[in-house]
């Protein structure tokens, strides 16, 4: 309960999905921080700071994770639309991410912080500036940049419209 916990969620964790990255921020971390991923990972041995948890499909269990963390970390700069940013923002926690492919638009100003580029002390300072500001300042704006912007029955009546557009 006295920790702060950075969350990452991959289907399965390698250099793409920002694995090393990882790895590095985790040298830079405070005693009371942890560093969680979730999803496969290959056999490597982690840092102390880092907790391995299997890949689950229970969304409940993921909620869970996402709910405890303080921050969610999208370190990957080759997702096209980053369904686990849009799934720690509906459950309230900040984000912090590259600007790359549509991270820029998934993130907005009181939902977290994007960065410019994926360097290890601009990332460690966008944890830090969460931190300070604390899990609560975000998670309402959060909830509803989600709610707003990735409710699936929105987003079908969206692709709806723009087929009805094309057949006319």
């Amino acid at each position: 309960d006295n920790e702060f916990i950075i969350l990452g969620v991959a289907s399965g964790w390698s250099e793409k999905k920002g694995l090393q990255v990882f790895l590095e921020l985790s040298k830079y971390l405070k005693d009371d921080e942890k560093i969680f991923l979730v999803g496969r990972m290959p056999d490597i041995k982690l840092p102390e700071n880092i907790i391995h948890i299997e890949a689950t499909e229970s969304i409940e269990e993921l909620v869970r994770y996402y709910n405890r963390a303080d921050v969610f970390l999208q370190l990957s700069k080759e997702e096209s639309f980053g369904k686990v940013v849009a799934e720690a923002l509906a459950c309230g926690t900040p984000v912090v991410t590259v600007d790359s492919t549509a991270n820029r638009e998934l993130v907005e100003e009181r939902c977290g912080i994007v960065l410019d580029e994926l360097e290890i002390p601009e990332l460690s300072k966008a944890v830090e500036q969460i931190r300070s500001y604390g899990k609560k300042y975000y998670s309402e704006n959060c909830r509803v940049f989600a709610e707003g912007n990735f409710r699936m029955e929105d987003r079908i009546k969206d692709y709806i419209q723009l087929y009805e557009r094309i057949l006319k």
